[in-house]
């Protein structure tokens, strides 16, 4: 069992379980553990590698957690990975898994599940890896069918701000109206304004802008995302990828990523971020 450092404040053991030969009638994890039965769905590519995310109400337990931890996967048969055994210890709510099959540091297959904390105990859950990538609607990593809050890029995961986000639309609508008041108070009276002036609409509103304009802030952008200093497509938070210059979130590639990949890793010729270009 490969001995992995603690992150956060939940202890997440992760270990690739006996990659070869056959499996145990009576292997079973232990209390406060899950053991994950990966396999391959007809058709999909065998990786390399495995790529692990978890997360629980508070936010991500592990990210990225690599398997095996160095060198290539020994899968037991073409369609039986093996088994990763999962220790979180207390979670808060359901525990949500993004598992990614790599090749070559190219993402080839993917399966997410959703696990209910009162069966992570001592429970075993088949997981199956498939071609039919989830879709990652907002861009923050998390892919849609366990992001908890779809459409609003949040990668610690925080839950969506429905009643913040009405609240301060709110405010700024009655923030913006009672200026109004004083601006025209202000005015020449005995020249009445023009309320239906396109003119003014424009003034009043600044245009967001485009992608590849530059920005300091979402605020700024269509899109609602402000990435390498300008409007991008998607949050493109991942490591060895960028917006700049085009405004189109692409790979970055024998070059390092500011601020997500820099020295001593670097992003290889082929997007991954490693040590030393290797």
């Amino acid at each position: 069992m490969a001995d992995l450092s603690t992150r956060g404040r939940l202890a997440l053991a992760l270990a690739l379980v006996a990659t070869a030969g056959c499996r145990s009638a009576t292997e079973q994890p232990g209390p406060g553990a899950l053991l994950l039965d990966v396999h391959l769905a007809p058709g999909a590519q065998t990786p390399d590698e495995l790529r692990l995310s978890a997360y629980d109400d508070t936010g991500p337990l592990w990210q990225g957690a690599r398997f095996p931890a160095s060198g290539a996967l020994a899968p037991r048969s073409a369609t039986d990975l093996g088994t990763i055994l999962l220790q979180p210890g207390a979670t808060v709510g359901a525990l949500r898994i993004d598992l990614r099959g790599l090749l070559g540091g190219v993402l080839v297959d993917e399966a997410t599940l959703s696990i209910p904390s009162a069966s992570i105990s001592g429970g075993t859950s088949d997981v199956t890896l498939s071609t039919s990538l989830a879709l990652d609607g907002d861009g923050d990593g998390v892919p849609d069918p366990i992001d908890d809050c779809p459409g609003v890029a949040d990668p610690a995961q925080t839950g969506c701000p429905v009643d913040a986000g009405r609240d301060a639309k709110a405010e700024g609508h009655d923030a913006g109206r009672d200026a109004a008041v004083v601006r025209d108070a202000g005015r020449d009276t005995s020249r009445p304004r023009d309320a239906g002036s396109p003119h003014d609409a424009g003034r009043d509103v600044p245009p967001a802008k485009a992608n590849g304009v530059s920005c300091t802030g979402v605020g700024e952008c269509a899109s609602g995302f402000c990435k390498d200093g300008v409007c991008c497509n998607n949050a493109c938070n991942q490591a060895c990828n960028s917006c700049a210059p085009s405004g189109t979130c692409t790979a970055v590639k024998s070059a390092e990523d500011d601020p997500e990949c820099v020295a001593p890793m670097t992003c290889n010729a082929k997007g991954k971020c490693v040590a030393g270009g290797s």
